[in-house]
């Protein structure tokens, strides 16, 4: 069975999140699902009979505070329908150090961030650093970090693997879920 109804709830600290949020709709809208999304800090409360996608930039090892405020908030709901997480962090770059510790340690800590909510699936996607659309107060930090990482500014988003999860979100068996 697929979905027919999905809300996709996001947090986006500088626009890379919102983007992927946005192809992820279209691709599932051109599947023939009905989507809708949303900025986690005003999204609505889920459906039954609805899947929920939830989004955020990775910052110090955990999402953005209103991305895990939703998941809380809702946690009810949320634990008795189809649900799947994903985040975007610039660690996931090839080429910066240990990456594959790096998702492990993200996908465990969103995994355990509310024992409720048992998602069906955690993606992972490398995102952007573009500094000039952050605050002065983010540039250097985050500038020094990517140099020690070996990363770049740029758009790493690999857009044909966010359709292709898209695809397979929408593939998920329902009937597996509790």
């Amino acid at each position: 069975m697929k979905f027919k109804k999905v809300l996709i709830v996001y947090d986006s600290g500088f626009g890379s999140t919102e983007d992927i949020t946005r192809v992820l709709a279209t691709e599932l809208s051109r599947l023939g699902v009905e989507v809708e999304f949303q900025s986690a800090e005003s999204a609505r409360a889920p459906l039954d009979g609805e899947a929920v996608i939830v989004g955020s930039p990775i910052r110090y090892d955990r999402w953005l505070p209103t991305a895990r405020q939703y998941v809380t908030r809702h946690q009810k709901i949320l634990s008795k329908i189809p649900v799947a997480y994903f985040y975007t962090c610039l660690s996931l770059v090839q080429g910066t150090s240990n990456p594959i510790d790096d998702k492990q340690v993200y996908d465990d800590a969103l995994l355990s961030m509310n024992t409720q909510v048992k998602p069906i699936m955690v993606a992972s996607f490398p995102g952007t650093l573009k500094l000039e659309v952050m605050p002065w107060y983010y540039r250097f930090p985050l500038k020094w970090i990517a140099k020690s990482k070996g990363v770049s500014e740029g758009d790493y988003r690999d857009w044909a693997m966010i359709k292709s999860w898209a695809h397979h979100f929408f593939d998920y068996p329902i009937g597996s879920v509790k």
